[in-house]
């Protein structure tokens, strides 16, 4: 058999011929063919953003990017499907074995990971032209000489006072705390977890007596604040405002003005980039300001600064180790539930996968008429829906003891596997919700903090709904799936 593909190599059409003879379901998913004209879109899609002019210091046009490849990823996963549904092993014999289910199910997850993983491209492009233009090193280092350079310059004029503010610690709620008790310290009352939130925020404490304490706000000495800056793999860190007070204020030396303003001139020329907004909020607000920090910011061109700078570090840092675990996340779980889609189309018949769809719309309606109403909380939400994915598998059972093929056991079966993979992580949404409502009702430390805690269990439920979803698939499922499409229609 002779398969007239477009640059497609020998070999690959050699392997595609053996596979559809020794095992037609696996060829049946395309998957090799999706991979190999995938990585060719990706290469030459590469190319061209590489190609394409743009300035790091300019505001970023990913976005239109993305929606241009999100149509041509959803136009490739159509064309994908099309020959996807041309053959089916699983309708057409019956005789598979379940570890062939879960199989199918990876090569499906596969296919649809590469044909979203063509989103990624232009922003993964942008990222390495960036970091390319400037280094990680180089940012921060031309970041924190700009702060240091102001704040010799501007000495004379900025307020070195730094905020003090007395605090006493009870463990009691504060609205239990009458004035007289506050006038009799002398000091402001205040309970533990308003006190967690202030030391977070205060840069030194001293404490005078039990519960009492002094704490000090160190002056605002940055001047230059890009926010998003990612500084922990690089050897030189950003310098707070307290490295810089220690490094430039509590010994202040005067520095040569002339060199100080031709390095600052020079860091502006580095950083200008003539922005191309038609309406400048930024340039209105300086022309109505008329304060100290407003003309600060006029002097040194430090909003075009940060402008220049945050879109620079947006690109070098978009897949920083902070990002990189949600940005993961959205291509997982968008190819894992077109998957659990397709896998339960493939497995029913039309009209049962549609009636599916149907139903969970009509349910989601009705949990959210019944939350309304009844003035349910997010823990009665996920109440809910555990119900139904227990209700799901129950009646997805009875497919052991039908004697005809039922349409409701067949919708069960395709949403309790639809589902079934988010049932560890809303369990622990629900512990998560019950536990703050408890901390908030009895104001218990005790439980705020498990709670505060619990957000470093959720990729652990998230792996376990992925190796729940990994047994089920050859075992429960494939025999329900199995038994229910041998069954005789009603």
């Amino acid at each position: 058999m002779n398969f007239n593909r477009p640059f497609s190599p020998k070999f690959l059409k050699k392997f595609d011929y053996k596979l559809l003879l020794a095992q037609p379901e696996t060829w049946s998913t395309r998957t090799h063919w999706v991979w190999y004209y995938g990585w060719m879109f990706c290469f030459l899609l590469g190319s061209i953003c590489f190609i394409y002019p743009n300035d790091a210091r300019g505001n970023s046009g990913v976005l239109y990017w993305i929606f241009f490849v999100s149509i041509i990823s959803i136009l490739s996963l159509i064309f994908w499907l099309k020959y996807l549904l041309r053959f089916n092993v699983f309708k057409r014999f019956g005789n598979i074995s379940g570890i062939n289910r879960l199989k199918v199910f990876g090569l499906y997850f596969a296919s649809v990971a590469m044909i979203i993983f063509f989103t990624y491209i232009p922003p993964i492009i942008e990222t390495i032209k960036a970091n390319l233009t400037y280094k990680d090193e180089e940012v921060i280092t031309d970041i924190n000489n700009f702060n240091k350079l102001v704040n010799q310059l501007e000495y004379d004029s900025t307020s070195h006072i730094w905020e003090k503010d007395t605090i006493k610690v009870i463990q009691e709620s504060i609205g239990n705390i009458d004035k007289q008790t506050e006038n009799t310290y002398r000091c402001r009352i205040v309970d533990s977890a308003e006190f967690k939130a202030r030391l977070a925020g205060g840069d030194t404490i001293i404490q005078l007596f039990k519960n009492v304490y002094e704490i000090y706000s160190c002056p605002s000495y940055i001047k230059l604040n890009i926010y998003n800056t990612d500084d922990s793999k690089a050897k030189i860190k950003i310098l707070d405002k307290i490295l810089l007070y220690n490094t430039i204020i509590k010994n202040f030396k005067k520095t040569n003005e002339t060199q100080a303003r031709i390095d600052i001139d020079g860091l502006i020329k580095k950083y200008y980039f003539a922005q191309t907004e038609k309406y400048d909020y930024a340039s209105y607000e300086d022309i109505s300001d008329t304060s100290y920090s407003t003309r600060l910011k006029k002097r040194y061109q430090i909003r075009m600064l940060e402008r220049s700078l945050k879109n620079i570090c947006d690109k070098k840092f978009r897949f920083s180790t902070s990002n990189l675990d949600w940005e993961c996340r959205i291509i997982f779980y968008i190819s894992l539930i077109i998957t659990l889609l397709l896998f339960a189309f493939r497995h029913s018949t039309t009209k049962t996968f549609f009636l599916s769809i149907l139903t969970s719309v009509i349910l989601s309606i009705l949990t959210g008429l019944i939350t309304a109403f009844f003035k349910g909380t997010e823990l009665s939400f996920f109440e809910l829906l555990i119900f139904y994915i227990i209700a799901f598998a129950v009646i997805s059972l009875f497919v052991f003891k039908n004697k005809i093929r039922n349409a409701v056991v067949g919708i069960s079966i395709n949403l309790f596997v639809i589902f079934i993979t988010f049932l560890p992580i809303i369990i622990l949404a629900l512990y998560d919700s019950n536990l703050k409502r408890q901390s908030y009702v009895t104001n218990n430390n005790l439980n705020k903090k498990v709670y505060e805690s619990l957000s470093n269990y959720y990729p652990f439920t998230e792996i376990l709904g992925v190796i729940i979803l990994i047994i089920l698939l050859p075992t429960l499922i494939h025999n329900l799936y199995k038994k229910w499409y041998a069954l005789p229609q009603e």
